[in-house]
Order: structure tokens, then sequence, then C-alpha cells
């Protein structure tokens, strides 16, 4: 039993992300996100404490704004397909699939709030409730529609921060800002354990253990051993599965019929972590402004309960890093009422090759801690934005990025349908003096289906539980994503 659980996943999307295991935000605020992100050489908003927090001593007058992002997100496995699997003793099993699995999950909706002021003609002060990082997606959890319950059926992953940020106009070319973002970080997963395989002649043995709890997993794991060594006389079980799987897969066998369907669940939090945003912006012309912001790593270390059918069987800790990145921007102005800007975003995924949880005790009696290999890879993502200011009332904007997915096919899963993707958006800005309404709407889709072919252990190994081995699974994953957004804004 090399794989009972994956600890927590990092997948898709809570108001960013929906099919892609980078859960970097898609934008923060309706502005941005019609512009593709490509904002952080823009004059000040109360959105640049996220994007370049140097650009909010551009500010004129002071701005309260709110905003809710929401997406749908549109998930597909195609042709799951789950073969090759054997028994110890070398009985073939059968296949799973094809199957085509679609994604149950709900609309998401993010919300985001600011404020900015200045406080001289030099010095601007701001603070932002946002979401930087974050998922959540839900596929069906029954096994027989949904094999790859087995992975995993429903995940989430979110960051929320305060930032509080200070921003300061060196002079009329040149400006620098630094936020600091507290935040909250949880996590959280859900699949169908899979126990399939016992000894036909032991099914006796599990009467009335058909329900996990822990003491039905003591006195399955003492009836079988007691079977294997004395009833059948054949200690060499015991040592044969010990030698081929290690111990955990003979004890996964005594487990079988107790836990074999039943619901696993970590919820984890971070209730406290840090990190620090530093912007850059000069702006040598009127026609030209080039941005620099860095977003730091936050260090996040997690906790919580591990259940089964909502019983808690152990608690779990686990430190997995948020991200740095680095965007650099050029905004342009071929006309006075025309601005382009393109913007790279650069981010460290390599940061946690590794992903450890630890148990505080064995979970099932037999696993103290879990490994799995990520080794994702720092990606560059492209981004676009043009806005045109047509008059004192209306300002259209388009914006397009594109964003490489960092997981290798060798570490990918079923709560990891990612893929390189493109995103196109539009929005348009409405000015009623004191009051701005933005909007905004993406559409995001994977360019190429991603093909797995059975090398990634993370996908493979829930299958191959104790007593069974030489599952693997192929299967091609996509979709695409609609948001939406709106923000009002008060400028006084």
């Amino acid at each position: 039993m090399k794989k009972i659980i994956l600890g927590v996943i990092l997948s898709v999307f809570v108001g960013t992300n929906a099919f892609a295991a980078s859960v970097d935000t898609f934008g923060i605020g309706p502005r941005a996100t019609a512009l593709g992100g490509a904002v952080s050489a823009s004059s000040g908003d109360v959105y640049s404490i996220y994007y370049n927090p140097a650009a909010l001593s551009q500010l004129k007058g002071g701005q309260l704004s709110m905003a809710i992002q929401m997406a749908d997100p549109n998930l597909e496995f195609s042709g799951y397909t789950v073969t090759g699997g054997k028994t110890l003793s070398g009985t073939t099993l059968p296949d799973m699939g094809p199957t085509s699995i679609k994604d149950a999950s709900d609309n998401l909706y993010v919300p985001f709030l600011g404020y900015a002021q200045p406080i001289t003609s030099n010095l601007a002060f701001g603070v932002a409730a946002y979401v930087p990082f974050g998922l959540d997606v839900e596929w069906d959890k029954n096994p027989a529609v949904n094999p790859g319950a087995y992975n995993w059926f429903h995940s989430y992953y979110v960051r929320e921060t305060v930032t509080p940020t200070l921003s300061y106009k060196v002079n009329d070319k040149f400006s620098v800002g630094v936020g600091v973002p507290l935040g909250k970080s949880k996590s959280g997963a859900e699949k169908i354990l899979n126990y399939p395989v016992a000894p036909s002649q032991a099914n006796a043995l599990f009467t009335g253990l058909d329900t996990y709890t822990p003491d039905n997993a003591a006195t399955a794991y003492t009836r079988v051993y007691d079977y294997y060594l004395n009833t059948l006389s054949q200690p060499e079980a015991v040592a044969t599965a010990a030698a081929t799987q290690g111990a955990a897969s003979y004890t996964g066998l005594a487990l079988t019929h107790a836990v074999n369907g039943s619901r696993l669940e970590l919820e984890l939090e971070d209730s406290f972590n840090y990190s620090a945003n530093l912007g850059f912006l000069y702006t040598p012309t009127d026609q030209v402004s080039l941005g620099l912001t860095y977003r730091g790593r936050a260090e996040a270390d997690f906790s919580g309960d591990v259940t089964i059918n909502g019983v808690k069987v152990t608690t779990a800790d686990m430190s997995y890093d948020h991200p740095e990145q680095v965007q650099v921007g050029v905004m342009i102005k071929p006309v006075s009422n025309v601005s382009v800007e393109m913007d790279v975003v650069w981010t460290k995924w390599s940061i946690n090759s590794t992903q450890v949880t630890e148990f505080s005790s064995p979970l099932l009696g037999i696993l103290p801690s879990e490994t799995l290999e990520r080794d994702w890879s720092d990606t560059n993502q492209i981004r676009l934005g043009v806005e045109w200011t047509v008059n004192d009332l209306l300002t259209l904007r388009s914006g397009y990025f594109y964003d490489p997915s960092p997981v290798p096919d060798d570490t990918f899963d079923i709560m990891w349908p990612d893929a390189d993707r493109k995103t196109y958006s539009i929005g348009a800005g409405f000015n009623f003096g004191q009051w701005t309404l933005d909007t905004s709407v993406q559409f995001a889709y994977a360019e190429t289906k991603r093909i797995i072919g059975g090398e990634s252990d993370n996908i493979n190994d829930p299958y191959n539980a104790p007593g069974l081995t030489g599952y693997t699974v192929e299967t091609s994953a996509g979709g695409y994503l609609m948001g939406y957004g709106m923000s009002l804004t008060y400028n006084f």
C-alpha cells in the first residue's frame, strides 16, 4: 500500500484557475482581468496593491472598491481506463473503463475589498482583502460512474490575505511600493478508499466489519493474521506480502472489507502566514512606463483532521509553501486614449519538489507519513492587454495570456487535470463621476488535451491497493472556464 493518501491536493481553482495545478490567479479585479493581468506598468488604482504597489502613488484621490469574480469550470477526462491489474499470486484482474468523467463543481465566487488613499502628494496608503492563490474542484464520488474517485473526487485549496501597503513617489518618473500580505490558508481533499481484493476463503472473517472504525480495523487485522498464520499454516504468506510491498501490503488485506468503499477526508489549515509585495514603477515619458513587481514566497504549515466516513482516525501536518513570483511589464500609449501593455510573470513552482504529509498516529495503523513527488517546473506567463478610453463615460478593454503547465506527466493526477492554457478576455468600464463600474468576461481553455499513458505513479497507485499490482491509468484531460467579474468603486 504505497499510496493510501495523497496528502493535500493543489488542483484547480477557487475563483482563479479551474483546470490547472498552478493555482495562480486569473485576475484580481475586473479591470485587470479584462486586460489579461497585464497591468504592472499601468497607472494606479486600488488593485495595484496586488499587481504593483508602486503604482498606488499615482492615485489622485481616495478609492473604495468592492468586486466579485465568478467562474464556471467545465472539465473532463476522456477515455479514463485502468488496466493491467494482478493479484500478488498473478491472477489477472478486470479493467476499469474507458470512462468519460465531467466535473461536478459548482460555480465559484471570490470577493475583493480594497481601500486606498493619498496621505501626502508623494505618499499613499492602501489595504485590500483578496485571494492570490486558490482552487476548488469536485467530481462524482461514485466509483461506478467515476473510477477516478479512488484518486480524489473533491479537493480545495485557498490562501486568503489582507494586505496593508505603502507607496512612495520618489519623483515624477519613479515610484516604489511595499505591501505585506497577511494570510490564512486552507486545504482539503476527499477520496474513496480502494481495497477490492480479499482471499475468498477469508470473507467470513470480516462479518460485521463492513463499516470502518478504529476498533474494526484492529479486529480485522487480528482475524486475518490468525487465519493466515494458524488456520492455513501459511506464515510465508505474511512474509511474502511484506517482502513484495512492505508490511503495509499485508495489513491492507486485513482492512479490505472494513474500509473498502469508505470515504477518506482531510481538512487542513494554516492559521497564519505572511509574505511581501515589492513594486517599482518608472515612467520616462508620458507615452511609456515600466513596471516590476516581486511577490514573495509564503511558508505555510498545515495541520488538521483525517476522517473515514466522518470518524476521526488521526491528525496530519504538512508544509507546502506558496510560490514567489516576479512580474515585469511595459506599457505604451501610441495615442493619448489607447494603451498597450505586455507583461511576463515568472512563478517558482519548483519550491515544492515533494509533498510530505506526517500523521500523528499511523493512518489505518500502518502509514506514519506520505511523500509524493511533485517536480513542478518554473513557468513564464505571457500577458497582453489593450485599453481604449472611448470618452469620459466608457472605456473598453481586451486581454490575452498564455500559461504553460508546470506539472510533468509523471506526477500528474486526477485532481490536477492540468494543461497549457490560453485565456482571452474583454471588459468595459463605466465612469459615473464619483462612481466607477468595471466588468469583465473571460474564456480560458486547454490548448491541447493532456495525454497520460500510464507514467504517473500519483494517479496509478491508488488502484494498486494491498494485494494488487500492475494497474496503470491512461486518459486525456482538458476543459474550459468561463469567468465573469464586476466591481463598483467609489472615488473621493
